[in-house]
């Protein structure tokens, strides 16, 4: 029978109160908890504590952990918070656990990991998380590496040189708490560290129902386990109001009694005031402070968590979606206006605005009104770097578009006045708005989409066109470009254009496309007829697009087809740019179809294009090298070479060239200039 999963597990806690799948749970990683409590506190009865109160506190945090990549690293983070806990509760109670009891030792000759055995959940607590992650996937779950690719996605070798230096930060952390230990006697340690069982009394005295014990662990004992784990400051309970307020009422009133209970007991024990652990009850008892009276260190604090998930941490990043998704509006929009003013460095500070305003803008878009979101997105790119404004108006996107259905006037008045404030600058900043107010005003308002086009100056047309090609037609979007005044930006927009518009098209229809589009003949109608001949070179696999090569007989059929009378001058041209673009994706069949055609036709005007253009790869570079020689036009052929060897990939390979050497025959036959090769 297959072992059921710990997401299937605890879904069945969560959603049918099943005891059988938590009990199942506790079997699972009772071991672990256990051996990582005793070696933390060194005594028996505190370690089955401190696992009981871990997994006490699954029950009642399950509901929020299913996409946890590892319970086990969760769980063993819990466990030792909670044997740290009581260690600390021991020590300043009872002055005789100064001298506590070492644990059950290893085997004689095993010296070196008794060293290490007391360091170990430190070391394993300082890691970050990813690391912690795939520790516990390998040494507690015992999924092999090709296991974690296939169930996390990925390759296995990634996954195992992740492995490796998970182990050997590990190693480091150690060595740092004075415990030297080799890499092999560490992963061998680990693999029976880990994956110890639990005593069996241990597993006997297990809460027999879960729920009871859920509800009967001291609230106090969530709250500051919360907030040990996302690493907060005792006092920063803006984010602890986040974590309490999914906590039904009831629950909360059914622990108050325990916590004053406690506090009282706390206080008797302790003869010198008021410890830590009772503040930290005490404080439950209050009535939690708002977001916006710690909005500084709430900030501060989500900058961390998100840039830990953006490195890779998935507990890390699932803690920040959980906790954002909590927020009012009301909060969200005053943490976004506090992101901007905290001190950050400019990653943290990208990534903390980009992820609260997709929030803000996109999830919660149809609970906010377009305007509000506009203003935002304004108030955030003044304070934000390229970077920053473009991902910021990008989200905004959808606003604009709304307004822009829902006011025409208002809209477009809105957009002028961001361009003449300087927000809206499309000739520095890659945006979509003016695309999106275009599509909004197409929607209900034909007429005044096409004013408005006619309106934007030519950096922001560009983006319409890019964004209209999906709902648009040919016809429409041609005649969009063809409007452009600057050759080169015409040549631009109708370069994205032509190769779906005149997909399947004959030789005849592809130059009525070209008439109309007002592109000038020679060179720029030439390249236009390469992408035209190519086609669309994007395939599907899966779900995925490519650059599929085409085979050498596709090659040579679209020679023949951009050799059609209506082509016309521009033909030999076309024939050599075309190839020198299909050299990317199949240098091979280039290279036959090229040869066969020149033995056909040795069209000097087509070689000489093949060349100019051969410069965006390697493979068209060193072919274009070694054809240079066919050139007759000695004058001519030495611009071409320099138009060449000024492309980055020209650079590359005669460099692979000096280093491998080049002899005198060969220089000769090439006829390539000798200093080049010096």
């Amino acid at each position: 029978m297959t072992e059921r999963s710990d997401t299937a597990l605890l879904d069945d806690w969560s959603t049918k109160a099943s005891e059988g799948a938590f009990a199942e749970l506790a079997r699972r990683y009772g071991g672990l908890l256990y051996h990582a409590a005793i070696r933390r506190t060194g005594r028996g009865d505190l370690a089955a504590e401190a696992a009981q109160n871990a997994l006490l506190i699954l029950a009642r945090k399950a509901p929020r952990l299913g996409g946890v990549p590892s319970l086990a690293g969760w769980l063993h983070r819990t466990v030792c918070y909670e044997a740290a806990k009581l260690l600390r509760r021991e020590r300043r109670h009872d002055a005789r656990m100064k001298q506590l009891p070492a644990p059950d030792g290893p085997d004689e000759g095993e010296e070196n990991w008794q060293e290490v055995a007391p360091l170990l959940d430190q070391a394993l607590d300082s890691l970050p998380a990813k690391d912690r992650e795939v520790i516990f996937l390998r040494y507690f779950q015992g999924l092999s590496f090709e296991e974690m690719a296939r169930r996390f996605g990925g390759g296995a070798p990634a996954w195992r040189q992740r492995g490796s230096r998970s182990v050997e930060k590990l190693r480091l952390a150690l060595n740092k708490r004075g415990a030297a230990v080799s890499g092999s006697a560490l992963t061998t340690g680990l693999g029976s560290a880990l994956s110890q069982t639990a005593p069996a009394p241990f597993l006997a005295a297990l809460a027999s129902s879960p729920a009871a014990g859920a509800s009967a662990l001291s609230w106090a004992a969530l709250a500051s386990h919360s907030v040990h784990f996302m690493k907060l400051h005792p006092a920063t309970w803006v984010l602890a109001t986040l974590i309490f307020s999914t906590i039904p009422l009831g629950l909360q009133a059914s622990a108050n009694a325990a916590v004053r209970g406690r506090i009282v007991a706390l206080e008797n024990s302790a003869s010198h005031g008021s410890s830590d652990a009772v503040e930290a009850e005490r404080s439950t008892a209050r009535t939690l402070p708002a977001v916006g009276r710690s909005a500084k260190q709430s900030v501060l604090r989500l900058a961390e968590i998100i840039d830990e998930g953006r490195s890779g941490s998935r507990l890390a990043d699932a803690e920040a979606d959980r906790w954002i998704k909590d927020l009012s509006n009301e909060q969200l929009e005053e943490l976004l206006r506090e992101s901007i003013l905290v001190e950050l460095p400019a990653k943290k500070r990208f990534a903390l605005v980009a992820t609260l305003f997709a929030e803000y803008a996109t999830h919660r878009k149809s609970q906010i009104d377009a305007g509000k979101v506009l203003s935002m997105a304004a108030l955030l790119s003044d304070q934000l770097d390229m970077k920053g404004q473009e991902e910021i108006w990008g989200r905004a996107g959808f606003a604009a578009k709304s307004l822009a259905r829902q006011d025409t006037e208002k809209a477009i008045a809105w957009y002028r006045e961001q361009v003449q404030a300087g927000r809206l600058d499309c000739s520095r900043l890659n945006l979509q708005l003016p695309a999106e107010i275009h599509l909004g005003l197409r929607e209900g308002h034909p007429e005044a989409a096409k004013v408005f086009y006619d309106s934007l100056a030519e950096d922001e047309r560009i983006p319409v066109i890019h964004y209209f090609r999906s709902v648009g037609t040919p016809e429409e979007l041609l005649e969009m470009a063809a409007k452009f005044e600057d050759p080169a930006k015409r040549q631009n927009s109708v370069t994205m254009l032509f190769r779906y518009g005149t997909k399947d098209k004959s030789p005849a229809e592809a130059r009525a496309w070209l008439d109309r589009s007002g592109v000038e003949p020679g060179g720029p109608a030439a390249a236009l007829f390469a992408i035209a001949a190519e086609g669309d070179p994007y395939r599907e696999d899966g779900g995925v697009q490519y650059h599929a090569g085409m085979k050498t007989h596709q090659i040579a059929e679209r020679i023949a087809w951009l050799k059609g009378p209506a082509i016309g001058g521009e033909s030999p041209e076309a024939i050599g740019i075309f190839l020198a673009n299909t050299m990317s994706s199949a240098p091979g069949q280039t290279k036959e179809a090229l040869d066969a055609e020149w033995q056909q036709n040795p069209d000097q005007e087509m070689l000489a294009a093949y060349i100019r253009h051969a410069g965006t790869t390697v493979p068209g570079v060193a072919d274009a090298l070694d054809r240079y020689r066919l050139l007759t036009d000695l004058e001519g052929r030495e611009e071409i070479l320099r138009q060449l060897l000024a492309t980055p990939a020209a650079k590359e390979v005669l460099d692979m060239i000096r280093k491998e050497g080049m002899s005198d025959e060969d220089l000769d036959e090439s006829q390539l200039p000798p200093e080049l090769f010096r």
